[in-house]
């Protein structure tokens, strides 16, 4: 490795999360879109990670994460210079951050959104990704899976589980998770259909981001989770205390963010998914493009109220005795609520790498 590399490198380490300066790039896709991302080629023959954001997220969501990899392997933790780290490939999304932000619903279709990202790996001569999926990033990679498994040689869900291509039954998904834990997980997403949520989130947008980012056990399962409860919480101005794994910089970062771009394009990937717009895409999916034959991560929160540690040690039983995803392994992590890169970057860092690294 070049000289000057490696300080740059050592640069991007060691700075603080809210210094942190991601390179750019912007790449036209199909549809005429402009997405922006990160990319650093790895140095060697190490692989490159891909990294899919959630709901409300952006590249910026990575911050902590992206220095990690990209320091894998240095002289900083090991002893070997010429140890190469891991390239990272990190876009956002349609809708979020600098990429474009269409009105229209159907441009939200995991099919298309998969295409995107197809192409941002092609355009970069990438064939071969380890991909990481937070939140709504996690039925992207399970789609992204479904329609281009060529590109992705193992796969981590971040506070989700893979999630096959069929129908989303809301209704159904509120009933479960109500039976199993006392509360319907998914009650927002009814409000997230509604036309009106971005601009009743905008013209709220405190009492929502101190919600969103909260860390009071339980909060989010009496404020979020039940029908209409996220509604009440953010019209009637409600304040989450500010949580402590945020600098006041990185909160006002993240809100800036969603100010600037709106919420019209985030909200829509509730609203294309509950419409199931992209059923007939999802329907065409070969069967074995359904069965996930490559190693598989899931990693929980010990404190997330959505994606619970039991849902993901279910899925791996499920996927094990179904023969969908015989290859799963689960990864709690304590003490960690549902930004589990965010608030425990090291613990996130040291579980990817060891998956990484695995044989």
């Amino acid at each position: 490795m070049r000289f000057n590399q490696l300080l740059t490198l050592m640069a991007f380490a060691f700075a603080t999360p809210s210094q942190a300066q991601f390179d750019r790039k912007t790449l036209s896709v199909s549809g005429g879109y402009l997405y922006s991302y990160h990319f650093n080629a790895p140095e060697g023959d190490k692989p490159t990670v891909l990294l899919l954001h959630g709901f409300p997220s952006s590249l910026y969501d990575w911050r902590k994460t992206i220095p990690d990899l990209r320091a894998a392997g240095y002289g900083v933790i090991a002893p070997d210079l010429r140890a190469a780290g891991y390239g990272v490939i990190a876009p956002d999304l349609l809708g979020f951050g600098e990429t474009s932000k269409p009105e229209a619903v159907e441009e939200y279709v995991l099919s298309k959104l998969s295409a995107h990202v197809a192409e941002i790996l092609e355009h970069e001569n990438l064939t071969s990704v380890v991909g990481v999926g937070h939140d709504f990033g996690a039925p992207l990679l399970s789609r992204f899976w479904n329609y281009y498994p060529q590109y992705l040689s193992k796969l981590a869900f971040l506070a989700a589980t893979y999630r096959a291509p069929i129908p989303w039954d809301v209704e159904a998904m509120n009933n479960a998770t109500e039976a199993a834990f006392g509360y319907p997980i998914f009650g927002y997403w009814y409000f997230m259909n509604e036309t009106t949520a971005p601009e009743t989130i905008i013209d709220h947008h405190e009492s929502f981001s101190s919600l969103i980012w909260a860390s009071v056990p339980g909060m989010w399962r009496t404020h979020v989770c039940p029908v209409g409860a996220l509604k009440n919480w953010v019209e009637t101005d409600q304040i989450a205390p500010k949580p402590d794994y945020l600098s006041d910089e990185e909160y006002t970062t993240h809100k800036s963010i969603f100010e600037k771009g709106g919420y019209r394009g985030p909200t829509n990937l509730y609203k294309a998914a509950q419409r199931n717009i992209d059923s007939p895409n999802d329907a065409m999916i070969p069967a074995k493009n359904v069965i996930v034959n490559k190693p598989v991560l899931y990693v929980a929160g010990g404190n997330d109220d959505i994606g619970r540690p039991e849902l993901a040690v279910k899925a791996v039983s499920d996927g094990a005795n179904s023969g969908m995803v015989p290859n799963a392994q689960v990864k709690i992590i304590e003490g960690s609520y549902h930004w589990i890169q965010v608030q425990k970057p090291k613990e996130t860092f040291e579980t990817l790498d060891a998956f990484i690294k695995e044989a």
